[in-house]
């Protein structure tokens, strides 16, 4: 890729320890951490954006996302504080990060990822399904308010790329995520079963919010 732009990227590469040859445009695999000034870092992103495929698109514009995503946390583990309960404090901790008695719950209901199949819960993430900000604390430990999902399945997930409907069918309706789904080799679901009345009573206001 570095090639086919050589001539945007050349004026911007360091004279000395450039990651790309300032001859040939090739890679310079002699080169270990290199330091890119912030418009030559702006214009590889840019290029990036406009010119990989689609599941790369989707991953850059989910690192976007992660800032905010930190800030939220940050936000989140302060209101605990005014949790006075150590007990209740430490399971809402704990939920939040996907863990503890959340995780069992939800993995009692949904064993495993409904989009990869995948059932070993070592490698699956626990998700909210309704914003763990957004819920009561009743509602940040249950299991009906979460699913099991596979980490890519759970970016897609969390941020309304991707839903799910009463049976249990995959929803997606924005391109980039379609295509992003097409690379990993996900058509639909692969386990596809309906969901009980309150998972769906969270699922409601979790498609309401899927990206088109």
């Amino acid at each position: 890729m570095p090639q086919n732009f050589f001539d945007l990227l050349q004026p911007l590469l360091p004279e000395r320890y450039s990651p790309i040859s300032n001859s040939t445009g090739r890679g310079n695999q002699g080169i270990y951490l290199a330091e890119l000034g912030e418009l030559l870092g702006r214009l590889l992103l840019k290029l990036i954006e406009e010119h990989s495929d689609p599941a790369i698109q989707v991953h850059l514009l989910v690192l976007q996302e992660e800032n905010s995503s930190a800030f939220s946390l940050i936000d989140d583990m302060q209101q605990l504080k005014e949790v006075t309960n150590s007990t209740e404090r430490d399971a809402l901790t704990k939920a939040r990060l996907g863990q503890g008695l959340f995780r069992q719950r939800v993995a009692q209901l949904e064993p495993a990822c409904r989009a990869t199949g995948l059932r070993r819960q070592e490698f699956l993430l626990a998700s909210h399904i309704k914003p763990w900000r957004n819920s009561n604390n009743n509602e940040r430990l249950s299991g009906a308010n979460g699913l099991m999902l596979s980490p890519h399945i759970d970016k897609l997930f969390d941020r309304y790329w991707i839903s799910f409907d009463p049976t249990g069918e995959l929803l997606c309706e924005h391109e980039i995520a379609k295509e992003a789904l097409r690379c990993w080799g996900i058509k639909g679901a692969n386990l596809i079963r309906p969901f009980n009345r309150e998972q769906e009573s969270f699922l409601k206001g979790h498609r309401e919010q899927l990206r088109n």
